[in-house]
């Protein structure tokens, strides 16, 4: 698992990235633990675990960047709620 500072470092710099285009505090990131366990969440959706950790893994590049991997799950959340209203309509 990544450490804790670096895994509160990259939910820091998203919290900073959603800031700086939509200055609203309301829609964030949040890095928990319990000591053993890490969840990264995005307004309450857990995006990743350190108990299923969800990223790819080579054996030369190790596993994917924790960025890119919350970004694609964000895109893959927000992409399912937008199936979901077009159902509704």
């Amino acid at each position: 698992m990544m450490e804790n500072e670096n895994l509160e470092q990259i939910v820091r710099e998203l919290n900073y990235d959603i800031q700086d285009v939509y200055n609203d505090f309301d829609i964030f990131f949040e890095y928990r633990t319990i000591g053993d366990c890490s969840t990264i969440d995005f307004c309450g959706y857990t995006l990743w675990n350190s108990e299923d950790d969800g990223r790819d893994f080579d054996d030369e590049q190790g596993y994917e960047s924790m960025k890119h991997f919350l970004l694609m799950q964000l895109k893959s959340f927000a992409l399912t709620l937008m199936d979901i209203s077009y159902t509704i309509t």
